[in-house]
């Protein structure tokens, strides 16, 4: 069985896929939650039996964690306590999968920190053949929701969505005034698919649509102890997305007809090569946040993809030497971009980008592929990825560079 960080590693889909090509796709759900005392909750996974699933838990109060089958037979259970996570795989047979969280304490309530992640070996957005004459509607991106709204405890907000089987819902709540609300994102199947504590950061959420179905993602105000209702704004803006991939009409399956095998060749070219310019908070006249939006064009045909991105002086004279001296190729005498150069593995390492005023808050699919590092190849990305960078520096101005270049097929 696959290990949770390989799990992690192919986070998601690519929304890129056509029609008829299956691919294996990982959907992890991040909760983090807390139960009353005594509280007992429970929620499901749906699964079919050739997928691979799997919990990490942690919480510092003593909890209990219990999976059940479809066929009610409990399959894996366990308490949980202290600053170790624990991680339970299960699967082998199709339906809804039950998992339950109990809080052993009747005086305190516990936080519990939970991710599941379900693996579908063969993941397919729809059916037919990838012709022009088939298709029922082009990729789409639709603007569910945008706006500014004040949620208090006494009356939590709620947006349903409704989505299809390979759509991707993309939420992003910033706070405006106080802290970020409590966020919990369930669909009508049962599942608990992402929850999240208030907190003052930016909340950016990707969920990858596994079967038709509708959405609630809701929104609930701060309190003082779980009980009274805070005093202090909470004031959000929020967008909430949904990508829809290109659809083909279903069509009869025919015997295919040999032909002469087209050789393809891999190319690569540089998508992005940019530096940022980013003003202080104080600037009135310059922003101090920008938004990088990374959608290649015939993604059918992007294998995969190399990043670098980072602020600093001395991480652009990094990146600027680097240029200056780049990898040559033995055989054929050529300079090869040090983006390159890396992706093929004839460089180890790209300059690393330092702590500093500047923050990188990175679409999950480049998150989960970088693995804390500033720079890596990506192979499984959505639709469209996203890098946000905000200068926190009150007085002074910042920098940023982000480079990308692709790889894809091509006919010889």
């Amino acid at each position: 069985m696959k290990n949770y960080l390989n799990l992690v590693a192919l986070v998601l889909f690519g929304s890129f896929c056509s029609a008829q090509s299956p691919i294996e796709l990982t959907r992890t759900s991040n909760l983090n939650f807390k139960l009353e005392k005594k509280e007992v909750r429970a929620f499901l996974v749906l699964a079919d039996s050739t997928d691979i699933m799997g919990i990490q838990i942690g919480s510092k109060r003593p909890v209990n964690v219990s999976v059940k089958d479809p066929n009610g037979a409990i399959r894996a259970g366990k308490m949980v306590v202290g600053n170790n996570y624990s991680w339970i795989e299960f699967g082998g047979t199709t339906g809804a999968w039950e998992i339950t969280i109990e809080n052993l304490l009747s005086f305190s309530r516990a936080e519990v920190k939970l991710v599941t992640a379900i693996t579908k070996a063969n993941f397919i957005y729809g059916s037919g053949e990838n012709r022009i004459d088939s298709i029922i509607n082009d990729r789409t991106v639709e603007t569910v929701t945008n706006g500014v709204f004040r949620v208090k405890k006494a009356n939590p907000l709620s947006f349903p969505v409704s989505a299809l089987k390979g759509d991707t819902l993309l939420i992003d709540v910033m706070p405006k005034s106080g802290k970020c609300p409590e966020l919990s994102v369930m669909n009508d199947l049962g599942e608990w698919v992402h929850a999240s504590l208030k907190a003052r950061e930016e909340k950016v959420v990707t969920i990858p649509v596994l079967a038709d179905g509708a959405y609630e993602i809701g929104l609930i105000g701060a309190s003082f102890f779980g009980v009274f209702p805070s005093p202090f704004k909470q004031v959000f803006d929020i967008e909430i997305s949904k990508v829809s991939p290109k659809r083909y009409a279903q069509t009869l399956e025919e015997a295919p007809i040999a032909g002469p095998e087209i050789a393809v060749d891999t190319i690569s070219e540089v998508y992005m090569d940019t530096i940022i310019s980013l003003g202080a908070t104080r600037d009135v006249v310059h922003t101090n946040e920008h938004v990088l939006k990374i959608r290649f064009r015939d993604p059918e045909s992007i294998l995969y993809w190399v990043i670098s991105y980072g602020s600093g002086s001395e991480y652009l004279n990094q990146i600027k030497v680097l240029n200056q001296t780049p990898y040559t190729d033995p055989i054929s005498g050529l300079a090869i971009d040090p983006l390159e150069a890396y992706a093929l593995g004839k460089r180890k390492s790209l300059p690393r980008s330092k702590e500093g005023p500047v923050q990188f808050i990175l679409s999950e699919d480049i998150a989960a592929a970088l693995r804390g590092k500033n720079y890596g190849k990506v192979e499984a990305f959505y639709d469209e990825s996203r890098i946000k960078m905000v200068n926190k520096s009150k007085s002074v101005g910042q920098k940023a560079h982000v480079k990308v270049v692709s790889y894809r097929t091509i006919e010889k």
